[in-house]
C-alpha cells in the first residue's frame, strides 16, 4: 500500500488506473496509515523523504502550498515503478480534453503522456517517456505541474527536488527486489 495521508492507494489499484481501468468503489481510504509512512502533515516540503517497509518503497516531497503531494513508488508483487501527483481536491475538468506539462527550474513547459484522473495524475514505467521523466527529477531543483482543460489552467502543483536524485535511486533500488 502506498499512504499518501489523505487517500491510501495499493499499487494495483494505481497500475490498474494507469491502464485506463476504472478505479473501484471504496478503494480510497481517508486517514489510514501505515507502520513508518509519514503522514501528509509530516511530509517535508523542501527535502525528498523515503518510506520503506516489507511490501512497498515510496519517495515523496510535498506541494510547496501543501495541497498535494508527488510520490515515485512501488508496492511487492508489482511489476511497475510509478510516478504520481496526489492534488488534495479532485482535478477539474474531462480526461479526454486535460493536458498536463511539467516544467523544470522555470524552464518551458513539456508537454506529458501521464494519466489524468480526477484525483491523480500519474506514470509508469511501462508508459512513454517515464525514464525521461524519472532523469528530469533526479536532475533539476524543481519542477512544477500544470493541469489545463481545454486551454484553461485547472491546476498548478510546484515541487522541490531537493534531495530527488538520492531518494528516487533508493525506491527503485528497493523496487527491484520485490
Amino acid at each position: 500500500m502506498i499512504d499518501l495521508g489523505w487517500r491510501r492507494f495499493s499499487a494495483a489499484l494505481l497500475i490498474t488506473a494507469l491502464a485506463g481501468c476504472a478505479m473501484p468503489p471504496g478503494s480510497v481510504q481517508s486517514g489510514d496509515t501505515l507502520p513508518g509512512d509519514k503522514r501528509v502533515d509530516q511530509t517535508r516540503v523542501d527535502r525528498w523523504d523515503v518510506a520503506q517497509g516489507s511490501e512497498f518503497a515510496n519517495a515523496a516531497v510535498m506541494a510547496q502550498t501543501r495541497d498535494a503531494i508527488l510520490l515515485v513508488g512501488c508496492a511487492e508483487g508489482e511489476r511497475s515503478v510509478g510516478i504520481y501527483v496526489d492534488p488534495e481536491r479532485k482535478i477539474p475538468g474531462s480526461r479526454r480534453t486535460r493536458a498536463i506539462t511539467a516544467s523544470y527550474d522555470g524552464g518551458a513547459p513539456e508537454a506529458l503522456d501521464w494519466l489524468g484522473l480526477e484525483e491523480i495524475y500519474a506514470t509508469d514505467d511501462a508508459r512513454p517517456g517515464f525514464q525521461a521523466a524519472v532523469d528530469d527529477l533526479k536532475t533539476h531543483k524543481e519542477v512544477e505541474f500544470v493541469i489545463t482543460d481545454s486551454g484553461n489552467e485547472v491546476m498548478r502543483n510546484r515541487f522541490s527536488l531537493n534531495g530527488a536524485a538520492g531518494a528516487i535511486e533508493t525506491v527503485i533500488a528497493a523496487c527491484s527486489r520485490f
